[in-house]
């Protein structure tokens, strides 16, 4: 379990596999204790940059940890997407929650991942994208990442 939380924790290994196969991580910060800041930013093919920043609550090594992910400086045609001009949603804050969790069992880590949206249509919005494909294309890596060593 030591070695998932800290792919998850430890900036260089984070960056490694954060994110779609077409992105590349050029920015990763972690501060990885309540209170802790983080930034990761991913770059798109078109070098359109996708930056991410919050803070690490609930830190419990190696079995837990939260994230609040603020994503304000995303590029305005995405915000937009989320929160479009003119809609009820224009002035609300769009910042989400991820709670880590990581169990053992029969002898490997299984990773839970639990995402709160505190605005429902961000959730929808966020399936419509491909929001588990990208997930599942970063578990992909880690897991590779992690088979590797």
């Amino acid at each position: 379990m030591d070695q998932v939380f800290d792919a998850w924790t430890n900036a260089e290994i984070l960056r490694q596999w954060w994110g779609p196969h077409v992105v590349e991580v050029v920015e990763c910060e972690m501060d990885a204790r309540d209170g802790g800041a983080y930034r990761i930013t991913m770059q798109m093919p078109d070098f359109q940059r996708y930056p991410m920043f919050g803070t690490l609550q609930d830190v419990d090594r190696p079995r837990h940890f939260a994230l609040r992910v603020e994503l304000s400086e995303h590029p305005d045609e995405w915000l937009a997407l989320f929160r479009p001009k003119g809609s009820h949603l224009e002035r609300v804050v769009m910042e989400w929650f991820y709670e880590i969790s990581f169990l053992e069992a029969d002898g490997a880590t299984v990773v839970e991942v639990l995402a709160t949206y505190p605005v429902l249509e961000d959730r929808d919005a966020m399936i419509s994208m491909g929001g588990e494909i990208g997930w599942g294309e970063s578990f992909e890596k880690l897991d590779a990442l992690l088979g590797s060593n």
